[in-house]
């Protein structure tokens, strides 16, 4: 019986397409590989385009509308926000809430709401949400704390909240088991000590989930601001006044986190914009280390210099001038290594669970979760302006293959041979 079993889940696996133990079978893992699929192109070599093999198909799943040059992926995790936002005070039972700033928000909603709408036969449903939108939206400026409690209530629980904090915390760990030979003791020593003084302010604060607290915020006690939202998909390193990172719980959902997915996904998404941010701080904390700056910026001329000569594949445009996008393109490699090896570090040895329908290791998964922070579809002219006037950010394209090319461990995952186009002899060496 035992031998038929086996054979019936080996059947499974094989019709399924996973080949790679433990499957994650959840609703949300179903749903979640299903949209991974469609934005990957299969029929790409990852070793000669990672960003064509990940993010392929992109484009077919989200034409340009009309008059738009540009969509990102990164834009539908704040167009879920904005879905999840709308109609967070219809609960009536709110009105028996405890705490008296949600209940008059409740009040002032209610009351908005039985005001003369003039809904219209022909599109009662499209009235009725801008209804909505219109009498929410005067709390976001008399009561923004309460509408960000209601969001954490129903879409940021304690174990998500937990979850999303060790995930970015270990990543903060990962950077302090660094070795990172060029730099001196003292710089070093610097890096963990502002690792351990910085502020790490993940999801929402502790005070907003709190009924008093909340209530205290508008009778005259007033919390430490955050710099960034509750409600943003956004994120920031703040480096003036208290030294702070900021990632709310905004842009913790879809693609970015879910406690119930694989944590390669997370690590790779979730883990890879701490690390983001962190390497914001290290660049910060070298500067005042004169030697150290000099070999930083040696490194970040190699960056310069790759960014310079690889082209973008839709108009084969590439960059005449990469100086402008030295900060985020230093954040963006800085960020794939201490992420990786946070995840390996959590893992430690366990096995980690991959998707039904996806024929990837989890550790493909991470690198592929990576890459889908920056799908994008852009028109032609667009791509040629940005590649002309570059500054800020690099173009998404090179926000998923600077990375990669830098990395070992992507090469090694995804068994690049040295030479190919992902996998390049010389590599620009951060952290």
């Amino acid at each position: 019986m035992k031998s038929i079993i086996v054979s019936v889940l080996v059947l499974l696996n094989i019709f399924l397409g996973f080949s790679h133990g433990k499957v994650c079978l959840s609703n949300e893992c179903k749903e979640t590989a299903k949209r991974i699929k469609s934005w990957m192109d299969l029929s790409q070599d990852p070793c000669q385009d990672f960003y064509l093999y990940s993010c392929g198909n992109f484009k077919n799943q989200y034409p340009l509308p009309t008059g738009v040059g540009f969509v990102e992926s990164i834009a539908l995790v704040a167009h879920n926000l904005v879905k999840q936002i709308h109609g967070l005070l219809l609960d009536d039972n709110l009105k028996n809430h405890g705490s008296q700033v949600v209940r008059e928000s409740k009040q002032m909603f209610d009351d908005c709401m039985k005001k003369d709408d003039n809904l219209t036969d022909s599109n009662v449903f499209k009235s009725m949400v801008d209804k909505i939108d219109m009498c929410q939206h005067p709390l976001e400026f008399k009561y923004p704390a309460v509408l960000s409690r209601l969001y954490v209530d129903k879409y940021f629980n304690v174990q998500e909240y937990q979850e999303a904090k060790n995930t970015i915390l270990a990543v903060k760990k990962a950077v302090e088991s660094l070795n990172i030979k060029w730099t001196s003791i003292e710089t070093r020593e610097t890096i963990k000590n502002h690792l351990n003084t910085m502020q790490y302010n993940i999801g929402r604060p502790d005070w907003i989930i709190n009924d008093k607290e909340l209530d205290d915020e508008y009778n005259g006690k007033k919390h430490e601001a955050w710099q960034v939202k509750v409600r943003q998909a956004n994120t920031a390193y703040v480096y003036w006044g208290k030294e702070s990172l900021y990632i709310p719980a905004g842009i913790l959902h879809y693609n970015i986190f879910n406690r119930k997915h694989p944590k390669a996904l997370n690590y790779g998404a979730a883990g890879i914009i701490a690390g983001h941010e962190i390497s914001h701080g290290i660049d910060h904390w070298m500067s005042f280390q004169e030697e150290d700056v000099k070999t930083l910026e040696s490194h970040v001329k190699c960056l310069i210099k790759q960014l310079e000569t690889v082209k973008e594949p839709q108009t084969g445009s590439q960059y005449k001038n990469a100086s402008g996008l030295r900060n985020e393109s230093l954040a963006d490699v800085g960020a794939l290594n201490p992420s990786y090896l946070a995840y390996k570090q959590y893992m430690n040895g366990k096995e980690d669970e991959s998707l039904p329908g996806l024929d990837l290791t989890p550790d493909q998964l991470f690198f592929v979760s990576q890459a889908h922070l920056y799908c994008f579809n852009a028109d032609d002219d667009l791509i040629k302006s940005h590649m002309k006037h570059g500054y800020g950010n690099p173009f998404p394209y090179f926000r998923v293959v600077l990375p990669v090319i830098n990395s070992p461990s992507f090469a090694k995952v995804f068994k690049c041979e040295t030479g190919r186009p992902m996998n390049p002899v010389k590599k620009c060496d951060l952290w």
